[in-house]
């Protein structure tokens, strides 16, 4: 609706134009038309919207094997790549997506070598290379032991299976001194008989605890310095 104002002015809305003042001078515009998305955007936002209900579900539980002391910037970056998993082109990588939990990526000091995992239809291969580290590494906390922790965290989307999330603990180490270092291992994990569900989000995890001594009640970890990654993330169907 348009009206007059005290100086003969129209202002407002008439029809498919509105009237208004710009810099002292009448101005008519048509109004703007509505932009139905196109079927590509239709589809794009539904894969996000999808990704981000997932990414809640899933960043939740991250945060908490990882002692909530992951970084501020983790769920950002766990839509866009539950995103890119999601999208109907996307063709599976053997090696999974590498993505620390901490600003530094701090696993990067505990192993020379990063560890890998790779899914190779439905057998999951994880190496952890030797530890080989200096004595009181200030990017390690000056801690003098550590111990890690390998898991997989699976997220079902079978109707009949809603036990979220599975966990799978494949290892587990007893505290060793840093400077000893610690042999190498390597896990062949048959995922069908590991998984008791088909279709969903698989997740291989790594996570080391650092201690000043063998007996420490507490542990070192910040959210600085938490040597916690993802090792791989895919999708299964």
């Amino acid at each position: 609706m348009a009206i007059i104002d005290k100086k003969g002015k129209i202002r407002g809305k008439i029809g498919n134009y509105i009237h208004r003042e710009v810099n002292g001078k009448q101005v008519l515009q048509s109004t703007p038309g509505s932009i139905k998305p196109k079927g590509g955007t239709i589809e794009m936002n539904k894969h996000f919207r999808s990704a981000a209900e997932l990414s809640g579900m899933v960043y939740r539980d991250l945060k908490n094997y990882a002692w909530d002391r992951s970084y501020s910037y983790l769920h950002g970056r766990l839509t866009g790549l539950l995103r890119h998993l999601s999208l109907p082109d996307y063709e599976e990588m053997e090696g999974g997506h590498y993505m620390a939990l901490d600003r530094n990526d701090s696993l990067r000091h505990l192993f020379p070598i990063l560890p890998t995992a790779v899914k190779t239809g439905n057998r999951l291969r994880i190496n952890i290379p030797k530890v080989n580290t200096t004595k009181r590494n200030k990017k390690l906390a000056n801690a003098d032991y550590a111990a890690y922790e390998v898991t997989l965290m699976g997220f079902a989307t079978d109707e009949k299976d809603e036990s979220n999330p599975h966990i799978l603990q494949v290892v587990n180490t007893d505290r060793f001194k840093i400077a000893n270092g610690f042999d190498k291992k390597h896990i062949d994990i048959d995922l069908s008989e590991a998984l008791t569900f088909n279709s969903g989000l698989l997740l291989a995890l790594i996570r080391a605890e650092l201690f000043q001594f063998k007996n420490s009640a507490a542990f070192l970890n910040s959210k600085e310095i938490n040597p916690v990654s993802i090792l791989g993330t895919w999708k299964l169907s």
